[in-house]
């Protein structure tokens, strides 16, 4: 009669290998808590007090154990894996998910082994040291960018509106995880955002595709062939409603429209015109 969460969790490596918090995460792994009725009824109240900004985080406090490590510290991709598993202990250690062709429409029923059989992408070694360096093609600027964590997303969500008119909450996601430039750092939002318009196109398209391969995450898009009319496409196991659902049948369970990827968070935009630090 051992409670479900003590006979069920289970152990996983994060793939940032805990560099934010090492004492809390020892060698690099987490103990992550599976998603049952107790989750879909804490979600459901959540959800009900209205506000969805930050639920996915905090959802992401009750299927694991952060130990010492505050929740504001935890990094965005580690999340991402903390739901996926947590939700795939409850099948198994499968996600469900249903897979539709953008060529004939035609629709399938699916599942995947989670984490086994979802690429590791940014994965960190235990010689991490907290930023990657990133060298622009163009102008040849190094850039040292940071995992962003739940913190650098509350703080995007809760800046004001002068932040607002400043930027959009895209370019402040490709921004954020700046921690240096050509050994220095930018004093405000408004020099980050200089340098950003001043660098060329394909800088800038190199500065985010490059960030969104170095933070730390599982890779959701899942190849398929369709049976119908075989033409190949990937599918994007997102934090949608359909990941929410309590089964794959319509109008069970709580539904969201929320991706906690960086730069996908469907949050209200928000900070002063300073840069946080660390």
């Amino acid at each position: 009669m051992a409670p479900r969460r003590a006979q069920f969790q289970t152990k996983i490596k994060l793939l940032s290998g805990g560099y934010v918090k090492p004492d809390a995460f020892p060698n690099g792994e987490i103990t992550v808590f599976p998603w049952d009725t107790n989750i879909d009824d804490w979600l459901a109240a959540r959800l009900k007090k209205g506000s969805q900004n930050m639920v996915l985080y905090d959802l992401c406090a009750q299927l694991c154990d952060l130990g010492t490590c505050p929740l504001d510290s935890f990094v965005i991709g580690d999340v991402n894996t903390v739901l996926l598993v947590a939700r795939s202990l409850r099948y198994a250690s499968h996600v469900e998910y249903e897979a539709r062709c953008p060529a004939c429409s035609s629709r399938e029923m699916a599942s995947i082994k989670v984490p086994d059989e979802l690429g590791r992408v940014g994965e960190k070694g235990p010689e991490y040291q907290g930023f990657d360096e990133i060298v622009l093609p163009d102008c040849q600027d190094v850039v040292h960018v940071k995992p962003l964590t739940v913190r650098d997303e509350r703080f995007i969500s809760e800046r004001d509106e002068v932040s607002k008119a400043l930027m959009t909450d895209h370019i402040m996601h490709i921004l954020m995880p700046i921690v240096g430039i050509n050994g220095g750092k930018p004093d405000s939002w408004e020099q980050a955002l200089l340098w950003f318009n001043a660098i060329s196109p394909q800088d800038a398209t190199y500065l985010e595709s490059m960030e969104n391969q170095l933070y730390p995450h599982l890779d959701t898009e899942i190849p398929h062939r369709c049976d119908k009319c075989g033409a190949e496409f990937k599918h994007m196991l997102d934090f949608s409603q359909e990941f929410f659902r309590r089964s794959l049948k319509p109008g069970k369970g709580a539904a969201m429209a929320t991706d906690v990827r960086p730069g996908n968070e469907q949050q209200k935009p928000g900070g002063s015109a300073e840069r946080p630090a660390g």
